[in-house]
């Protein structure tokens, strides 16, 4: 994916990712492109929104992201189950400003809030 993003624009990516108890894992990903050229921020995250509604991913269509007029969240509509291992549910944001794509994930062992992810992009969005 770096290769062919770099081909097609990127100009930096910035990620961050903590760990607010043994289970529960953030992920933050802002990537910015050049908007001269042929991908745009806009573009990368309408593709990755794309195929976010199917049932392989979130199973749903997502809610729009106050802030943003191009932003939505998700939370997903089943937790990934392994034999051995704890259900794993998952939560996602994708937003756009600018040249920079926003991408968030929120992973636990439990259930996630839509408030939480919600809040978080909201947070982030700010800051861009």
């Amino acid at each position: 994916m770096f290769t062919y993003l770099a081909d097609e624009n990127l100009r930096r990516v910035a990620t961050t990712a903590w760990r607010p108890s043994a289970h529960h894992t953030v992920s933050i990903r802002l990537v910015q492109f050049r908007e001269e050229r042929r991908r745009s921020a806009r573009d990368h995250a309408k593709s990755q929104q794309a195929y976010m509604s199917f049932d392989s991913h979130t199973g749903n269509d997502g809610s729009a992201l106050k802030g943003s007029g191009n932003g939505r969240y998700y939370v997903f509509d089943r937790p990934d189950r392994e034999p051995g291992y704890l259900p794993m549910y998952q939560a996602r944001a994708i937003a756009q400003r600018g040249d920079i794509m926003m991408d968030i994930w929120i992973y636990d062992t439990k259930p996630i809030a839509e408030r939480d992810i919600r809040s978080l992009a909201e947070r982030q969005l700010e800051r861009l």
